[in-house]
């Protein structure tokens, strides 16, 4: 859920990469994985299920992504191919999966656990498609992409009402993740995407979904174009939103549940789960995003959200080329973007009313007009 905001914000390779192996060490005989890695003997988590698990495909995925690691993926091959067998041995009669945590420390909203895993369980064939790809499997990355299109069809069979055009039962994180996975057909995406807007604009831009959502809602409005309102979901002071902890609690940190105040046990207030907003945060406001053409930043597309209502955004990302960096500043109804993008690297600049710019290395200004 938050690897991304981790790789982004510190040079976090390492680490990630030594938990990839952890999970292969974690791995059962009959091919299941534990949905906390390390684990323990005397604790057992394979109850967590496929939406936990699919770490062991996302994980990978992402370090070779923002760091080139192959390796990563190679090690953990052997792994993730054994899981995926044991998996086919809990379908469903749909062909499907059942059990397992969804959107796990919801607000109110409870997106059905059935429709997320067998959602999960899909994008692991996508991910494991292209993992074998990368490692020059050809038959193999055939196999996997056609079992994920199989599951496509069959999530699309049993969860998609194509007269109400709806998900499951209508929550923000339905409408979300087929949007964030590429489930939906490309013909309704758009209209899908405007749905899950005036969902969450109907519910006074509050949110409405736990880790999961935390993660794909805020990240499928953003590309669909809705920034502005996830700026609103995000800054509300009202419970539930990260804007609440931070004017009631004075947060510094992050907290495990929306509603922390209320009792719930354990409830941790130092708990990165809700924590891709920050991902979020320099993909959409600082607009430093990965042409994933190629990995590691080599290309690089700079699209900053202008918010109406913010005057400034600025962020930057120490790639394994250099430091990107994007800052913009608003002065009356005048705009003016500073980028700076490392030696020997390439950035298609996007500015609203425009045709993209190609820049290369160094240090560009541009400035336009509201």
């Amino acid at each position: 859920m938050v690897q991304e905001a981790g790789m982004l914000s510190y040079n976090s390779g390492s680490i990630y990469a030594k938990w990839v192996k952890d999970m292969t060490d974690a791995q059962s005989a009959d091919g299941n994985v534990p949905g906390i890695v390390p684990t323990s003997w005397n604790w057992n988590s394979e109850w967590a299920g496929p939406v936990w698990d699919a770490a062991i495909f996302i994980v990978p995925s992402l370090l070779y992504q923002y760091y080139g690691d192959v390796e990563s993926i190679r090690s953990v091959y052997p792994t993730a191919q054994r899981y995926l067998k044991y998996l086919a041995t809990i379908e469903n009669d749909k062909g499907l999966l059942k059990d397992g945590l969804g959107d796990w420390l919801y607000y109110k909203a409870i997106t059905p656990n059935d429709f997320m895993v067998s959602c999960y369980y899909y994008w692991d064939y996508v991910l494991m498609s292209r993992m074998a790809a990368l490692l020059g499997k050809p038959e193999e990355e055939k196999q996997y992409a056609a079992k994920a299109e199989d599951l496509k069809a069959r999530i699309n069979k049993h969860y998609f009402d194509e007269q109400k055009m709806t998900y499951a039962n209508q929550t923000q994180l339905s409408y979300a993740l087929p949007l964030y996975m590429n489930i939906a057909p490309q013909k309704y995406r758009e209209t899908l995407a405007k749905k899950l807007d005036k969902t969450i604009a109907s519910n006074n831009y509050s949110l409405d979904f736990g880790f999961i959502g935390s993660l794909i809602v805020p990240e499928v409005l953003s590309r669909f174009g809705y920034t502005e309102t996830v700026y609103k979901m995000v800054t509300k002071e009202t419970l539930p939103s990260w804007g609440y902890w931070i004017k009631n609690y004075d947060a510094t940190s992050l907290f495990e549940t929306w509603d922390v105040g209320r009792n719930i046990g354990d409830a941790s207030r130092n708990h990165p789960s809700m924590g891709a907003i920050a991902a979020w945060m320099y993909k959409a406001l600082a607009g430093i995003q990965m042409d994933e053409s190629v990995p590691a930043f080599k290309k690089i597309t700079i699209k900053p959200a202008f918010i109406k209502e913010l005057q400034f955004a600025e962020g930057y990302h120490e790639s394994v080329y250099g430091t990107i960096r994007s800052a913009w500043k608003r002065t009356g109804n005048k705009v003016q973007l500073d980028i700076t993008i490392p030696k020997g690297c390439i950035a298609s600049v996007v500015i609203p009313g425009q045709p993209a710019q190609q820049v290369a290395g160094g240090r560009h200004s541009f400035s336009f007009s509201e």
